[in-house]
């Protein structure tokens, strides 16, 4: 791959990471909810708060909604009763579904985790090629 286009890659990476790090730190304050209709028989409404997003298909009709507004402590109960006992990878994904309803819980914290990958592999590199220390120039002989 030549250097520059991995270079443009990683500063993308770069961006994407402090972006999503930040839309992190926001949904510790923020809660954020979009409805959105699949078909005649049912939506999808995904939820933004406190660190996760729950991605939640509903049977019914729904029309295109979002809205945005301070985190309350009954979301956070919502939360914390949907992650309690389920199905999935502790701490990466929860999945389950009744009664015509099918949901995944994801943490937000894994797109900053992952898109970091790439600039502190670049930075590493950089610094290894640059090698250790600083250059020292050899004083003169006494004499």
């Amino acid at each position: 791959m030549p250097r520059r286009l991995a270079n443009g890659l990683t500063l993308l990476s770069a961006v994407v990471c402090v972006g999503s790090a930040m839309w992190v730190g926001r949904s510790f304050v923020r809660i954020d909810y979009a409805t959105i209709p699949i078909d005649k028989r049912s939506f999808a409404r995904a939820v933004q708060a406190d660190g996760y997003v729950f991605v939640a298909r509903f049977r019914g009709t729904g029309d295109w909604d979002y809205h945005s507004g301070h985190t309350r402590v009954w979301i956070r109960e919502q939360f914390r009763h949907k992650l309690r006992g389920e199905k999935g990878i502790p701490w990466v994904m929860v999945w389950g579904g009744s009664s015509g309803q099918k949901y995944l819980i994801l943490p937000l914290w894994l797109l900053p985790l992952l898109t970091a990958i790439g600039p502190v592999w670049w930075w590493r590199k950089r610094r290894r090629e640059a090698g250790r220390g600083f250059a020292v120039e050899g004083a003169a002989p006494a004499g």
